[in-house]
């Protein structure tokens, strides 16, 4: 067994968790654990260092997962190309900067919803994306937006700017016309 869906299972435990990556451990390549509410950093940082072959890590929407989550992640995966930590309001510019301290192998980013998140964790992002999901990220500007992208022109296949109601439609519709793909 090398992927594992757990979505929206409210009962399972951290301990819960924590039995099942012992069991699969490094043989884990893809791992689904989004709403899960009981989710902590204690287990994300155990599944980072039990599961060091996780390429595919959905945790959106886990209001427990933080910085932590996000240091040990990039310490102990070097082989994760997709992550969702959409909706993951604890997570901050300190937890997105560490993804890019190492090289990274990244494809995917979905950082929408990650309400403390800042043009400083944007201009963070060093990996040549395919997808990067900004929607609803309240506290970031046009230009934050705009050099990010920019920096992955050439990789960068989608993004997602929808929800930012505090930037102009114009600016929006003037970034999507440079994009292959721009969902708003």
């Amino acid at each position: 067994l090398s992927s594992l869906e757990i979505n929206g299972c409210g009962r399972i435990t951290d301990a819960g968790v924590i039995t099942i990556l012992k069991v699969l451990g490094k043989r884990l390549e893809h791992f689904h654990v989004g709403f899960c509410d009981s989710i902590s950093d204690a287990t994300v940082h155990m599944l980072a260092q039990l599961c060091t072959n996780l390429r595919v890590l959905n945790l959106y929407g886990d209001p427990s997962v933080s910085d932590q989550s996000i240091v040990a992640l990039a310490s102990f995966c070097p082989q994760l190309e997709y992550l969702d930590v959409s909706f993951c309001p604890q997570i901050t510019d300190n937890g997105l900067a560490s993804l890019f301290t190492r090289r990274s192998k990244l494809r995917h980013l979905n950082i929408q919803g990650c309400v403390r998140l800042t043009d400083a964790g944007l201009a963070t992002i060093d990996a040549p994306l395919r997808f990067l999901g900004m929607y609803g990220l309240h506290n970031v500007s046009m230009r934050g937006i705009a050099r990010t992208c920019a920096r992955m022109v050439d990789t960068l296949q989608e993004v997602d700017v929808g929800g930012l109601s505090h930037i102009p439609k114009s600016d929006v519709d003037w970034l999507c016309a440079r994009m292959q793909h721009c969902t708003m």
